[in-house]
């Protein structure tokens, strides 16, 4: 114990001086493996959002199918019950 080095808080602060201000170099297999999580986060989100655009259009439209079925069959059934 008595052959320990203490560091001097001048030196830490020196050493924190000399760190640079972008993270750390990860190993290349870690920094692959966080780039490729990063791209598939980002390939999921673009896959959800044209989903959604597509779901959105599909829906809208089988709404103006029904409504425009259902304005016509409502006609047909006034029509009908007319002539009853």
């Amino acid at each position: 114990m008595g052959g320990e080095k203490k560091e001097i808080p001048q030196q830490k602060e020196q050493q924190q001086e000399q760190q640079p201000d972008t993270p750390t170099v990860k190993s290349p297999v870690g920094d692959s493996a966080e780039r490729l999580e990063i791209l598939c986060d980002r390939l999921r989100q673009d896959i959800v959002d044209e989903l959604r655009g597509h779901l959105k259009l599909t829906v809208d439209c089988a709404m103006e199918r029904l409504m425009r079925h259902t304005e016509s069959h409502d006609l047909m059934r006034s029509s009908n019950w007319l002539e009853k």
